[in-house]
């Protein structure tokens, strides 16, 4: 085994052979370490990893004055330190946007309930024929004609009774036009 200043001048100068042995040397113990600090072993060998290329890449301008294994376990443990305050921040935001969801569904449930209700109460207040007109038209999808032949009223009765109807419910339901379409525009 060489020591680590020749080691270390081996790999600064491209040596991969130097790099591959100090690679072979500590990457066991490190994972181990990293595998302690993480509780994963799959991040932690990632982790170990994401060490000794950062190292490989930076070998020229790297300026190690101790000893290696210092260094290395210096450097995974920040790695560690980086990778939970990373997963701290991905899971409160995960969570954050859990909640967000969580509100936004209870709000649109509230919306479409308090929606529901008030259309109810809107076709209620219409005239019977009118009401069974537009439930045919609007709810059974029938034709002017196929209502007109199942009331026994004319084409255009059944059009004056939509209108009387989209009239009545444009009026009942005009504080609600703008939450409807910033709701389904979304």
């Amino acid at each position: 085994m060489i020591n680590d200043h020749a080691q270390y001048e081996d790999i600064k100068k491209g040596n991969i052979k130097a790099f591959e042995m100090l690679y072979h040397q500590y990457f066991r113990s490190l994972v181990s370490y990293a595998t302690l600090r993480l509780g994963d072993e799959q991040l932690a060998k990632d982790t170990v990893q994401q060490v000794f290329l950062t190292l490989w890449e930076k070998k020229h301008s790297l300026e190690i004055k101790g000893a290696m294994a210092a260094y290395l376990m210096s450097s995974v443990k920040n790695a560690c330190f980086n990778t939970e305050r990373h997963h701290k921040v991905k899971k409160a935001h995960e969570k954050s946007i859990l909640h967000s969801e969580k509100s936004n569904y209870q709000e649109s449930t509230i919306f479409s309930t308090d929606l529901q209700n008030k259309i109810h109460d809107s076709l209620t207040k219409l005239p019977d024929q009118c009401r069974r007109v537009f439930h045919l038209s609007r709810f059974e999808e029938k034709s002017y004609k196929e209502i007109s032949d199942k009331l026994s009223i004319s084409i255009k009765t059944v059009e004056v009774h939509m209108g009387k109807a989209l009239r009545i419910l444009r009026e009942e339901l005009k504080d609600y036009l703008m939450f409807l379409i910033l709701f389904y525009c979304q």
